[in-house]
Formats: structure tokens, C-alpha cells, sequence
């Protein structure tokens, strides 16, 4: 109830699904009052997935429960065409953030965000206090309104900065120190130290200042909240039905007047009381605007060379009869299973479709899924364009290019990139991954012609071509596969069999309840020749599992060399020790693939040109074969001399009840091989061959 005090309700899990419980029930009403309450709380120090889960289901149910339609500045009241939004870097600043940000707001407010050029920061006694090491926030805004000229058509200053920003009496700037008449200092530097996104942050505050002014909007869900509260890597910008009110009633030439006329007014009048008592104060003004000008001509000749240079424009491709909207492949998975956007083109899809533009209203969704977007965008004109992703995992190619890659980060990423781009059609493609069905994948564009918004249907064509194209490649890798041969020769080893005399001891994860021959053992023969090294391992197993996208997740082979000289081995990763993971034909995302796992940041340890196929076995389980050619070691390796250090790990995911299902099979070493290289078993090249 309403009544209730806070501290009663702050085990958010149990509201969270008694709110979806009463929606499930149809009694929205009471789901409202719970949301809201749990709106109103702090929502710092609670888990991030459950301050999104809140705001997820306070967008969900607010159109339904209260009639509140969460909207946009721009879908509330366009800004007029001849203002815009301006950020206004300082010092080291995070230029790729802004850029970022920029777009963001763009797309909110319907109106151009501009990015001047940076300034550094002002190093005098009168901004910057040696003793705290901080700038003092209202000196350094009324250094910047007498020493630069503010655009005659802003509506919004924002100054970004990395350093540390205090204000006399209240202590560190914790996000924005805003003047009296709208220009404001965004000081991001304890949201880095907190990784905060900065984006998310430029963006919240912007917003935030525009259409609350000081006081910010206390709804969880509201775009116009303070940043503490809210999030917008996982929601949809939109603002709540009062701060709707408050900015329909907003007089945009108002708030332009405040900006460029009272605000550079006020704080000239406060400079000239500081420099009538301190003749000091005028001859470091003097000082950094003569910096503020080196930099600006600095700028100017920076983007003078970058003028001269001719982008090179992609050009259109010709497309007969181009029907329109989308192509688009769907697929399902289970929770964690598929991470990887790159996967998605190899799966067979639950489904495939035309869809009008970038949206996924009409398509049935599971909680957990994947989707590819295929198509063609009309260009309008020869441009270069801008274009923004914020996704869970997402991969955008435009020109068959990839542009923007997002994949595998496991969170909300956002990431822009430009292509010059000729007028005409163009191919387009999406993929992407919802850790969770309401995950958003959010593509913005935005060119020296258009503001930043999503791409119009109007401008979109079907590429249903290249869908069925890969969905026939599916279909054929689904085939059962050729049979891997077992060499004559070679250094033959074997684990957990009745053969070997310490099979226990190899048994290094899970060792306790394993069941040995009848459940999975190994059998592997090591040969070298002329082109290389092979190796080719049995696996007998009763229960083959493939169904992640992550390498070791699945029934899987890991190999572990080192191939250094054995004057130069040491209990170390570096050049020369290699581990493998390969994964076998039944594996759902990832069927006999090679991945070389760098265990050290300056060393990349993938031989070009290694191979791996596996089959499966007459019996129960499979045959993997791994090549690695002496060409490919040659580059980035040693090639083996008279011994090398070897092990072998086999991955297997089976499990009992209540236990952790991932148990490994070693034949040498231990579990922490990927470590370290210092229980490897040595083997004579000779008894190789």
C-alpha cells in the first residue's frame, strides 16, 4: 500500500514479481502502485538488472494502468528548425562519448546537436584552486561566456569535461553545475570512476536540464531524472505525462533569450566585479582567450586538411523491382546460450519474413532470441553518414561492410561510425542478439542533410535473396559430416580407459563422481610430418552436448603446446605456447571451429591456416582432428625441435543432479593449465613421426 514505509519494501525482487504477478492477474491498478512506490526509492546499491527490470515494467504497464503515453521531446513539441544544441568539449575530453551523446539527443529533441571544437581548460588562480587540485564551477563559466562566442541560434550549452569541478559550499560536482540562465558545466569525472556509462550521462543531464531545469523529475523511468536513478542503456528515451506537460509549455525563444542574452550579461557583470578588485583577474582572461584562440585556429587548420582529402563514396548497386520493406531470419535459444551476433548467419531460423522497416512489432518474440534484418536503404544523396547502434549484441554491415560491431559484450553497447556513402540503394543488415526480449537494439543515422533519427521505412527494400541464401547454407552444414581418419603413426596416449594405470588422477574437475570408461574416455594419437602437426583424439561419450555459443561450454577439445626450446621454457605464457579450443561437428553455433585463447596481451598466438574437422564415432561420442601447419608457426611461433610440452583437456558438460554439470578430462596436467604451462607433458618429437 501506499502507506507503507519504504524500509518495508526494499527487498526488490519480491515487489518486482508480485507487480508481474498482479499483470498476469489483470489487476494493473495495484501492479501501477507498486512500481511507482518502488520508483521513489534510491535506486543506488541495488543490482543494475533489477533497476531495469523496474523501469521495464513501469514502460509496460504505465499506457495501460494509468494511460500515461511515454513520448519524446520531439514527439511532445518539435524544437524549432533554426536552433540547435551545443556541446562544448574542455580539455582531455571523451570526444567518442560525445559523439555518441550527440546523436542521442538529436533523435530526442528533433533538432541538430553540434560538437565545437575543444578548448583547454583555463590554469589561472581564479578557476582553478591548487589547493583542492579542482576547478571552481561558476568562475569557470563565466571564463567561458566572456572568452568564447556562444552560437546565435543555441538553445542549449553544455561544457564536458573529465576534471574535477568543485562549487564554493557545497563541495565536488557530482554530475552538472547549471547557471542561472541555462549554460552548464557537465563534470563526468566521478561517473568514470564509478564506469558509468558517459554517454548515457551527457545525454540524462542534457535532457534533464532542458526539461526540468534544476529540480529533476523524481520518476525511476522518466528520461528527464537525475542519472543516479536511471539508466538509459536499457530503455527507450522517453519522458514521463508531467515533465510532457512542463515541456509542451516550454517558449523555445525563451529559453534561447535566457542562454544568449541574459546568461553572457549576468556573467560579464560578475567578471567585472572580480577584475575592478583584482586587475589580476583581467590579464588571465586576456591569457586564456589568447589560448582559446590558438586552439580554434588550430581546429580550423585540422579541419582544412581533412576538408582536402575526397571521401570515397560507396557507390548504389542496382536492384530490378526492389519490393519494400525488410527481410528478416528469427531464432530462439535458451538463456545464455547464444552471445554471439556473428553466430546467428550459420543457425537455422525458427522463422523468416518480411517486416516494414527496423522494429519488431509484429513479430512474436520468445524471452531470449536472435535476429538478422536484410535488406536495401535508399541513399538521398551522395553524404556521409553517421550512423548509432546501442545494442545487447549487435553487428551492423552497410555496403557488406561491417560498420558498427557490438558483439559479445554482454551489455548495452553504443557505438557510431561514418560511411561516405553515393545516393541511390545500398545493402543493409542487422544481426542481432536479446540477452532478454525486451533488450532494445536501437539504429540511429544521421548525415549533413538529416537530423539523427531512425532510418524511415519509406527508404527501406526487402534483400530476401541473401536470407534464403543463408538458410540453404544452414541446412547443408546440418548434414551429417565425412569421416575423420585415425592416422597409422603417431604418439598414442589415452585417458580414463582401463589401459591407463592413474586414470583417477587425470579425472581434475568433477573427479569424484566420475564414472570413467561407461561415461567418457579418450584416445589420441599426436603425429608430426613434413606440413605440420596432427593431432586426432576419440572421445567416447554417451551424451554429446553443443548447444552454446561460448567455446569451452560444450562437449569440447582443448589442446595446450609449448613449442619453445627447452632452453627457453619457464612457467609462463608467451611466444611459442599455444592453448586450443575446438569444438565438434554437433555443436549448434559453432561446429568445428578453432579458437586460440592469448594469455598474454601482447601476443596473439592464432596460426594461420590450423584446421579442425571432427565425426562422429561407429560407437557413442566423436572423432576431432586439429591441424596445425609449420607455415603458420612460423610467423608468430617456434616450430617443435627435438621435444615439445603437450597436454590434452577434454571438455565434457553431462552433469548429475544438483552438481555443477562441466567436468574436465586432463591427461597431464591440472584444470589451471591455462595458467600456466608448468605441468604439460614433455613428448620426443621422434615418437611422432
Amino acid at each position: 500500500d501506499n502507506n507503507f514505509p519504504l524500509t518495508y519494501i526494499s527487498y526488490l525482487p519480491c515487489q518486482i514479481e508480485l507487480a508481474k504477478a498482479c499483470i498476469e492477474s489483470n489487476d494493473r491498478k495495484r501492479a501501477s502502485d507498486i512500481i511507482d512506490i518502488l520508483s521513489k526509492m534510491d535506486m543506488r546499491g541495488h543490482p543494475k538488472e533489477l533497476v531495469f527490470e523496474i523501469r521495464k515494467l513501469k514502460m509496460q504497464i504505465g499506457d495501460e494502468a494509468t494511460g500515461t503515453t511515454w513520448k519524446t521531446a520531439a514527439q511532445v513539441k518539435k524544437t524549432p528548425a533554426k536552433y540547435k544544441f551545443y556541446f562544448q568539449p574542455l580539455g582531455d575530453a571523451n570526444l567518442k562519448a560525445l559523439e555518441e551523446a550527440s546523436m542521442i539527443v538529436s533523435s530526442f529533441f528533433g533538432a541538430r546537436a553540434v560538437i565545437l571544437p575543444a578548448l583547454p581548460m583555463p590554469q589561472d588562480p581564479d578557476c582553478f584552486r591548487k589547493t583542492n587540485g579542482m576547478y571552481d564551477a561558476p568562475a569557470l563559466i563565466e571564463r567561458l561566456a566572456v572568452s568564447t562566442e556562444l552560437p546565435s541560434d543555441a538553445i542549449s550549452m553544455v561544457y564536458v569535461t573529465g576534471e574535477n569541478v568543485f562549487l564554493g559550499g557545497v563541495g565536488r560536482v557530482g554530475n552538472y553545475y547549471c547557471s542561472e540562465y541555462g549554460a552548464s558545466i557537465l563534470a563526468y569525472d566521478c561517473y568514470t570512476y564509478f564506469n558509468r556509462n558517459l554517454p548515457d550521462i551527457i545525454v540524462k543531464e542534457t535532457i534533464g536540464l532542458l526539461v526540468s531545469g534544476y529540480s529533476c523529475c523524481t520518476k525511476t523511468s522518466c528520461a528527464s531524472t537525475a542519472f543516479y536513478t536511471n539508466d538509459t542503456s536499457a530503455i527507450q528515451l522517453a519522458m514521463c505525462e508531467e515533465c510532457q506537460k512542463n515541456y509542451g509549455k516550454l517558449d523555445f525563444d525563451e529559453v534561447h533569450d535566457k542562454l544568449y542574452n541574459k546568461y553572457i550579461s549576468l556573467a560579464r557583470k560578475n567578471v567585472k566585479r572580480k577584475t575592478d578588485s583584482n586587475m589580476e583577474v583581467q590579464k588571465w582572461i586576456d591569457e586564456y582567450k589568447a589560448k582559446v584562440q590558438a586552439a580554434l585556429k588550430k581546429s580550423e587548420a585540422d579541419a582544412k586538411g581533412k576538408s582536402g582529402i575526397n571521401p570515397e563514396y560507396l557507390p548504389a548497386v542496382e536492384v530490378s523491382n526492389p519490393a519494400p520493406g525488410l527481410s528478416y531470419s528469427y531464432y530462439e535459444f535458451e538463456k545464455n546460450r547464444l552471445r554471439a551476433a556473428s553466430r546467428l548467419q550459420y543457425l537455422l531460423p525458427q522463422k523468416t519474413g518480411t517486416i516494414p522497416g527496423f522494429s519488431l512489432e509484429s513479430i512474436e518474440q520468445k524471452e531470449y532470441f536472435g535476429i538478422i534484418f536484410s535488406g536495401y536503404v535508399r541513399i538521398p544523396s551522395d553524404d556521409i553518414y553517421t550512423f548509432y547502434l546501442s545494442s545487447y549484441g549487435g553487428i551492423l554491415y552497410v555496403d557488406d561492410r561491417e560498420t558498427i560491431n557490438n558483439d559479445h559484450k554482454g551489455s548495452i553497447v553504443k557505438r557510431t561510425a561514418s560511411v561516405a556513402l553515393k545516393a541511390g540503394l545500398h545493402p543493409i543488415r542487422l544481426d542481432s542478439v536479446r540477452g532478454k526480449r525486451n533488450d532494445l537494439c536501437n539504429l540511429y543515422w544521421q548525415s549533413s542533410k538529416i537530423t539523427a533519427q531512425g532510418i524511415p521505412p519509406e527508404l527501406l527494400y526487402q534483400n530476401k535473396e541473401w536470407i534464403d541464401e543463408h538458410v540453404n547454407l544452414a541446412k547443408k552444414a546440418k548434414k551429417e559430416p565425412e569421416p575423420v581418419l585415425m592416422p597409422d603413426k603417431g604418439y598414442r596416449i589415452t585417458i580414463a580407459k582401463e589401459s591407463d594405470p592413474d586414470a583417477k588422477g587425470r579425472i581434475v574437475l568433477g573427479k569424484d563422481n566420475w564414472k570413467g570408461e561407461k561415461d567418457c574416455s579418450v584416445e589420441a594419437l599426436i603425429g608430426m610430418d613434413d606440413r605440420g602437426i596432427t593431432v586426432t583424439i576419440d572421445v567416447e561419450d554417451d551424451h554429446l552436448i553443443g548447444d552454446s555459443d561460448v567455446s569451452h561450454e560444450n562437449d569440447s577439445v582443448e589442446v595446450y603446446l609449448d613449442l619453445r626450446p627447452s632452453g627457453k621454457r619457464n612457467y609462463n605464457y608467451g611466444r611459442g605456447v599455444i592453448q586450443i579450443i575446438a569444438v565438434p561437428y554437433f555443436s549448434e553455433y559453432m561446429p568445428d571451429t578453432l579458437k586460440f585463447y592469448p594469455q598474454e596481451w601482447n601476443y596473439d598466438p592464432k596460426v594461420d591456416g590450423a584446421t579442425a574437422k571432427s565425426s562422429p564415432l561407429p560407437g557413442k561420442g566423436y572423432r576431432m582432428q586439429i591441424f596445425i601447419p609449420y607455415d603458420g608457426l612460423k610467423s608468430n611461433n617456434y616450430t617443435p625441435s627435438d621435444t615439445i610440452m603437450f597436454d590434452l583437456g577434454i571438455n565434457d558438460h553431462d552433469g548429475y543432479e544438483g552438481e555443477d554439470p562441466f567436468k574436465q578430462l586432463m591427461w597431464h596436467g591440472t584444470s589451471n593449465n591455462f595458467q600456466s604451462p608448468k605441468d604439460f607433458g614433455k613428448i620426443k618429437v621422434q615418437d611422432c613421426r
